[in-house]
């Protein structure tokens, strides 16, 4: 559902841990995008493209031009091992980040396109109706947030869950952990409640304390 992600302005953090099937990365990836009414990408991440670079588009003056930022990624950082991702974007300073695992990965500035209204909003495929480029991997803790958040929120917030005492709780607009053991319904654990519903053939799968990351 899209109503949580109305307000998106100027401000945006994504961030998730995943971990891509070693058997088909790299690949063409599509692990999230939104797209407007008109069908213009408003987000996008490729986490890698077949070239093993890591792509992130956010923001669309409603021409079909969309700013973005990309970087060449190790084969470990995308592929056989969970790292947690975060990507960021502040239209009013024109600053767009890419974080992994906390740190700095690939930085721009001058882009200042705003979000528009987010129509349609995948996780691990197309925003649109179209069904090649899903994401091969595991996906876990999917947030998104009305803020950008520092460095050092993401560093602070990766490892733990995200409650109502937290300091930035009313900026969480989803939040996925994914954590229900059966059915298609997703539960969002943000004020927003916006619950969503698994599409295509994904598996759920149980991770021991040990291989978790909280």
């Amino acid at each position: 559902p899209v109503s949580g992600l109305s307000s998106l302005s100027d401000e945006i953090t994504i961030s998730f841990w995943c971990f891509g099937d070693p058997n088909q990365q790299p690949r063409n990836n599509y692990t999230l995008e939104g797209r407007d009414a008109n069908g213009n990408r408003v987000v996008n991440v490729h986490l890698p493209w077949s070239n093993s670079e890591v792509y992130w588009d956010c923001g669309n003056a409603g021409t079909g031009n969309y700013d973005r930022i990309n970087a060449l990624a190790n084969l470990n950082d995308f592929s056989g091992e969970w790292n947690h991702w975060a990507f960021t974007k502040n239209a009013t300073t024109g600053v767009m980040k890419i974080y992994l695992n906390g740190s700095a990965f690939v930085t721009g500035t001058g882009k200042t396109s705003n979000l528009s209204t987010i129509e349609s909003f995948k996780i691990a495929g197309r925003g649109g109706d179209n069904y090649d480029g899903e994401y091969e991997g595991k996906i876990d803790e999917f947030r998104v947030w009305s803020k950008e958040l520092s460095s050092a929120e993401i560093m602070a917030y990766m490892n733990i869950p995200v409650g109502s005492s937290h300091l930035q709780y009313a900026d969480l607009l989803v939040a996925y952990n994914f954590d229900e053991v059966s059915g298609n319904d997703v539960l969002d654990y943000s004020p927003n409640a916006n619950h969503a519903k698994m599409m295509g053939l994904p598996n759920r799968e149980l991770w021991t304390g040990t291989e978790n990351h909280f």
